[in-house]
């Protein structure tokens, strides 16, 4: 048995919570694996809300939608997300490394200069330092500006009430596309989505805890 999680919108902070399916889990990495977990999650989930449509956000989902909205083909600025996050890394022994913006993203994910450099010290992005801490934030904030950037794509998510990313384990990860989609829909529900994009510091505000 496995367990993963299930994310779905809150419309006040933290924005979203969790829901932890468990499922019997089909070993291999062949994509027909891949999908069967998915397809078992999704069951697990189903059987406990099943008026509460939930999306696979990711490389091996069985939808478009789901596979545009993989950080591997999510682009900002014509860009994917994968690759903007890899590139803006900057370690204790070098970075950030801008070829990783014209590598294939599956690649730039697991370049081995990025696993070579030392601890990661913080991101550069456009000129601005963004920190490690919270771990994952910083591609939330990527992400949620991609999203912004393909409205058909962002008001489709609307039509689901749960996300899903089969490759995340909260145990070992941090980045989840997921969880950034429940955010998104949790903060556009509430009529937050446009303060809390308006520059990092209102995000970090809105997002990482609750505003005073």
């Amino acid at each position: 048995m496995a367990e993963r999680p299930v994310f779905t919108p809150l419309n006040k902070y933290p924005w979203y919570e969790i829901t932890e399916i468990s499922f019997h889990w089909a070993a291999g990495f062949a994509l027909v694996q891949k999908q069967k977990n998915i397809t078992a999650l999704h069951e697990g989930w189903e059987k406990l809300h099943p008026d509460q449509p939930v999306l696979e956000a990711s490389s091996k989902a069985a939808t478009e939608l789901g596979k545009s909205l993989s950080p591997f083909y999510l682009e900002l600025d014509g860009i994917p997300v994968e690759n903007q996050v890899q590139a803006a890394k900057v370690f204790q022994n070098g970075g950030p490394y801008l070829q990783a913006l014209d590598m294939p993203a599956i690649k730039a994910k697991t370049w081995g200069k990025l696993k070579e450099s030392g601890a990661l010290l913080y991101y550069r992005w456009q000129d601005t330092d963004y920190p490690v801490w919270p771990r994952g934030w910083f591609a939330t904030w990527m992400y949620l500006q991609a999203l912004r950037q393909h409205p058909a794509a962002a008001e489709a998510v609307k039509d689901y009430a749960a996300f899903t990313d089969i490759a995340f384990n909260p145990k070992t990860g941090h980045a989840c596309q997921a969880r950034s989609l429940a955010i998104y829909c949790g903060l556009e529900k509430k009529g937050k989505l446009q303060e809390a994009m308006e520059s990092w510091e209102s995000f970090r505000k809105t997002v990482f805890r609750e505003p005073s």
